[in-house]
């Protein structure tokens, strides 16, 4: 069995319970995909708004905006570890439905409640595409899935703030939002990731450069805990902290997707 292989089910199982009682046999890698694929039409069943004259990419509540990218990313990871090609003009059409204007995971549907994290989760799947190899289709605005993840990089690294904390990304984009005041990890941490993966698939130092930038400050400011006791580092990751504090305290909520994506990143960082 390919180790990679053994991954789809769990991959696929984090998008939502939507599959009971599938057999599986972890040592079969027939088993294994048969496993993935009834969970992917499992999850393909639910998107609908590709027939109903919505906005293709998006789920249909009480899914958000940040999850349908997530759920893209999967849905490459799926093509690329089993070879089916069922879902692929639908996983396209999405994932370049939703670029926005500027080719930045920008819509203008998603004004009211866009925040970085969102913005770059979508930039993830792009990578992800990028990575895998993922066909772009001819037919598509010209570009390619590492320039898409490139302009979201670039947005995000104008808006990083000096003016509050150091440093650090403000959880949402517009002033207007609720949580414009609060810098988190998911936005850092994605960002983070995301200049990692870059660095990795373009050779660029910048993206590199930018990589350490984010965790350094990330933990400088108590979100990543490297406090060391009895030779122990906790290396916990906490939710945010406020500007209206300048940062000086820590909201210590921990999320495991959080703690996740500084896990990705830095395995990348590593593998360089």
């Amino acid at each position: 069995m390919h180790l990679r292989t053994g991954n789809i089910v769990a991959a696929l199982l984090s998008l939502g319970s939507c599959a009971n009682a599938i057999s599986l046999d972890v040592n079969d890698e027939g088993s294994i995909k048969a496993a993935a694929k009834t969970i992917a039409s499992s999850i393909m069943g639910l998107y609908n708004n590709h027939t109903s004259g919505r906005s293709p990419g998006l789920f249909p509540g009480p899914y958000y905006w940040w999850e349908s990218g997530l759920t893209w990313d999967s849905m490459v990871n799926y093509w690329f570890l089993t070879n089916d090609t069922t879902y692929n003009h639908l996983v396209a059409e999405a994932l370049l439905f939703q670029v926005g204007p500027d080719m930045n995971y920008m819509p203008t549907n998603q004004s009211g409640t866009i925040g970085n994290d969102d913005q770059s989760y979508w930039a993830l799947a792009a990578m992800t595409a990028a990575e895998q190899g993922f066909p772009y289709p001819t037919s598509a605005p010209p570009a390619t899935w590492s320039q898409l993840a490139q302009n979201v990089f670039d947005s995000q690294v104008a808006r990083w703030d000096i003016s509050t904390c150091g440093g650090g990304l403000r959880w949402q984009i517009y002033s207007f939002n609720n949580g414009y005041d609060y810098k988190n990890a998911a936005s850092v941490g994605n960002l983070y990731q995301l200049a990692a993966r870059l660095s990795r698939f373009t050779g660029n130092q910048t993206y590199a450069d930018w990589a350490g930038k984010a965790y350094d400050w990330t933990q400088s400011v108590g979100l990543i805990d490297a406090t060391t006791s009895t030779h122990n580092t906790t290396w916990a990751v906490y939710n945010g902290t406020s500007v209206m504090t300048n940062c000086s305290s820590v909201n210590r909520i921990q999320w495991s997707a959080y703690a996740a994506t500084f896990l990705y990143g830095s395995a990348v960082m590593y593998n360089q």
